[in-house]
């Protein structure tokens, strides 16, 4: 749903005590705050994923992303100060682990950071302050920050201004909250934490209404707003936060709903249910089952989502949808958010424009599809070529095959030729223009290196310089055919044709 990770700052600043009346140091209050977060993401989060890092002159990930948070309590109690903290590199450390380990920003889950530090070190004017800045930007990082001063220092105050230049230049700004204790005492950094994991890592409880029946639900944890520009002509964004009541508005089957960017997922739970079974008292009253059981039953039965409105307005154009948990829990379903807009599904058309289907002639129905989503019988072959480059390996690959071909010309042309401009064709799309630059200086060296003297390395060359002539810029548009000019063929091959891909056809000529 949404992972959370915990960095506490390890610097030599830590080590101070607040004040000389002091018993705690700056790092053992900190670690105390650290042990308070994780029992209270524990008892109200069981299900979620917690990381842990000490935060240096770089990330040192102490725990990954894991639901054993009895095992960072006890790791902990080892942590000492180490050197001098840079907040920078430390905050794009832990963008790059969220992306690792839950995918990119779009359609990916967002991830709370809460930083426990006494904000002693700094930022370099400018470019660690705006590198910062975008790493919070691009990894979808809400971070919390508790200073465990009474007022934050120049790092924390410099990334607020930060913040505050991107929200007025409308750039893509971050989540930052800040908060710090009355003073440094162990009573109150404890009311402060408590009070920052009431507002920031506690669940929501809303009212979840499915027609005439409304029954109290949490989230786990709960969504937060996000600000969006509605419209070409619009120049502030538009603000959409989450409502107390979630309404259901209609039933999807799984086929098509799809597959849509969700910009985070939520466990929807009884909002009794965690006090029950803390309780566990004997005897208690048989209660019926709660709305989230017979959603989650009859949704995983039919195959069905449930759509629901999620923002705070009447005019709201905000939605997610609600299926069944698919980890086997009875009463759990989860919350999928979906982008903000009356057409977070593109081949769903604008969901305001949805009927049910009682208002359709069942008969007109039966053999045509409502939603221009794939029938489920139409599925691709495996063996046909997809391109994915999301790794260097597969960009390398890719390049090879073209050399190995390059190698065995003309035998291998048709091959050869077919995946050059398959390459081609994959680079241009998605612009990755210096790949082709790439290729055809790696031909060119080909070309450079062959022993030209016999006839198979002239006819082999002869590719290779076309190749290398149509991947100039000029030509990058069309597609790469063999050459028209026809190879001489081989001393002794009187009767051999060869065809205009270099592949010899070896007729016997009629005398």
């Amino acid at each position: 749903a949404m992972p959370t990770l915990l960095l506490l700052d390890r610097s030599l600043s830590m080590a101070r005590r607040p004040s000389p009346d002091s018993k705690l140091t700056y790092l053992e209050l900190a670690v105390s705050s650290a042990h308070q977060v994780l029992t209270h993401l524990a008892r109200t989060a069981p299900a979620e994923f917690v990381a842990l890092g000490l935060v240096g002159s770089e990330l040192e990930l102490a725990f990954s992303f894991t639901q054993d948070v009895s095992a960072m309590q006890q790791y902990l109690s080892s942590v000492g100060p180490r050197d001098a903290a840079r907040l920078a590199p430390a905050l794009e450390a832990a963008s790059q682990l969220i992306v690792r380990d839950f995918g990119p920003g779009l359609g990916g889950p967002a991830c709370r950071v809460l930083l426990l530090t006494d904000d002693g070190g700094r930022l370099a004017p400018g470019l660690e302050a705006s590198s910062a800045a975008r790493a919070l930007a691009d990894g979808r990082i809400d971070l919390s920050v508790l200073c465990l001063r009474s007022a934050p220092g120049p790092c924390l105050t410099e990334l607020q201004q930060v913040q505050r230049q991107q929200q007025q230049q409308q750039q893509q700004h971050f989540s930052l909250t800040i908060s710090s204790p009355t003073d440094c005492s162990l009573k109150a950094v404890s009311e402060a934490v408590q009070s920052l994991c009431q507002s920031r890592l506690s669940p929501m409880t809303v009212r979840l209404h499915c027609g005439s029946v409304t029954q109290l639900v949490e989230l786990h944890p709960g969504p937060s707003g996000c600000d969006r520009f509605v419209g070409s002509g619009c120049r502030s964004p538009r603000r959409y936060q989450p409502d107390k009541d979630v309404r259901l508005i209609g039933f999807l089957q799984i086929s098509e709903i799809y597959s849509p960017a969700v910009l985070s997922r939520h466990l929807v739970l009884p909002a009794a249910a965690l006090l029950e079974s803390s309780a566990g008292a004997p005897g208690a009253s048989v209660e019926p089952p709660h709305l989230t059981t017979l959603l989650q039953a009859s949704l995983r039965a039919d195959s069905f989502v449930a759509l629901a409105t999620l923002g705070n307005t009447e005019d709201s154009d905000w939605y997610c949808f609600l299926h069944a948990h698919p980890g086997g829990r009875r009463c759990a379903l989860l919350l999928s958010v979906l982008e903000p807009g009356p057409e977070p599904a593109v081949w769903l058309g604008k969901i305001p424009y949805l009927a049910p289907a009682s208002d359709f002639d069942e008969a007109a129905l039966a053999n045509v599809n409502p939603f221009p989503v794939k029938p489920k019988g139409n599925k691709p072959s495996y063996a046909a070529s997809c391109i994915v480059w999301t790794k260097q390996a597969s960009v390398v690959a890719d390049v090879q095959k073209i050399s190995r071909w390059a190698r065995k010309l003309p035998d291998k042309a048709n091959q050869f030729y077919q995946e050059l401009n398959r390459l081609r064709r994959h680079a241009l799309t998605i612009g990755f223009v210096e790949l082709l630059s790439a290729v055809r200086d790696l031909l060119q060296r080909e070309y450079d290196s062959l022993a030209v003297g016999t006839p198979a390395a002239e006819r082999q060359a002869e590719h290779l310089r076309h190749a290398v002539a149509m991947l100039q810029p000029a030509h990058w548009t069309n597609d790469i055919q063999p050459p028209l000019s026809r190879p001489k063929p081989l001393a002794g091959d009187a009767g051999a044709n060869v065809n205009t891909d270099g592949v010899i056809d070896l007729t016997v000529s009629k005398r």
